[in-house]
């Protein structure tokens, strides 16, 4: 019995995950955003999903239409879009793809070895994640908040605890997994956080240190031991540092592209990030101080520069404000 129930949770995280797969496609396509070959494809649109998801999550709470039904509904039309979106990507697989030449100094033998110690780590951090929830912090907060805007169909202060003061975007993604399935569910989307962080180094790597490079970044974030551990509990950090590197990844991606749309995901993702934990604040200055000496050191496109950086700002304070508002 125990065996069946771990399966369904499984196939609920895997329903939840296309799913924010389906909706992130819409997105990437409203924003023009692509990152490359399918499957950084896969992990870009999958991230900007979650984001538009947690935040349509947070509009249904902030409306009081929080809904276990409509919630459920949903997740499956859009997984069947999620689903398509995956075969779409593995039929166009490239063959074309330009590729950076790996460094000499990772040679496949290495990447071998990180690649099994990193599926080790996610395989061990992904059984402890499919176990009940036995975090302090998520049976207080992190799984608790949810559980009670579930039972009241909106987003609620309760008297007794101000934690629901704060930036609840992973608590949104939480919800999902409740209303889909349960508590491990919920637990297991932010070990595919960690899973996505990896992706997402590894999407910001790959044009500067090439293939072989970049899995080998991927597999270092997989084998940190905070993030292995963070992985396994229904917290926040890995969702903030999942969220913080795919607006990295989102900035590089817009210096080479120059479009607004590149720096209106900048500006999501950012803004993502303030709603997660507002520890981000001080990665959103250290962005701007990035974004202050890039538009020093390229006097020839300055006044590019400023209107997408412009653009960034405004989209994360748009995402942002009704948080901190």
């Amino acid at each position: 019995m125990d065996l069946l129930l771990q399966i369904r949770c499984w196939l609920a995280t895997a329903a939840v995950t296309a799913a924010a797969l389906g909706v992130g496609r819409c997105a990437a396509a409203m924003l023009r955003s692509n990152v490359g070959g399918p499957r950084r494809q896969v992990v870009w649109e999958t991230t900007l999903g979650f984001v538009v998801a947690g935040m349509l999550l947070a509009c249904m709470g902030f409306a009081g239409l929080l809904r276990t039904g409509a919630i459920v509904v949903g997740t499956v039309v859009f997984a069947l879009a999620g689903i398509h979106r995956l075969r779409t990507l593995a039929r166009s697989r490239s063959r074309t793809e330009s590729d950076v030449e790996s460094l000499p100094d990772v040679p496949p033998s290495m990447t071998a070895i990180v690649v099994a110690c990193a599926v080790g780590c996610a395989a061990a951090s992904g059984l402890s994640a499919s176990a009940p929830p036995t975090a302090g912090d998520a049976l207080c907060y992190h799984l608790e908040l949810p559980k009670q805007f579930l039972a009241a169909g909106r987003l609620i202060v309760p008297a007794d605890d101000d934690n629901a003061v704060y930036p609840l975007l992973a608590e949104m993604w939480f919800v999902w997994g409740l209303a889909v399935d349960g508590p491990a569910t919920a637990q297991q989307l932010h070990w595919v956080c960690g899973l996505l962080t990896a992706g997402l180094a590894a999407v910001a790597a790959r044009p500067i240190v090439g293939r072989n490079g970049s899995i080998v970044v991927a597999g270092l974030v997989l084998v940190v031991p905070g993030m292995n551990n963070q992985m396994t509990a229904p917290l926040n950090d890995v969702a903030l540092a999942m969220l913080c590197t795919a607006a990295v990844a989102a900035w590089l991606q817009a210096l080479e592209t120059r479009t607004l749309g590149a720096f209106a995901a900048v500006g999501w993702l950012l803004g993502g990030a303030l709603v997660v934990k507002q520890t981000a604040i001080v990665f959103s200055l250290a962005a701007a101080a990035v974004a202050g000496l890039t538009l020093l050191a390229e006097p020839g496109r300055r006044r590019v520069l400023l209107r997408g950086c412009g653009v960034a700002a405004v989209t994360s304070l748009v995402v942002a404000a009704p948080w901190y508002v």
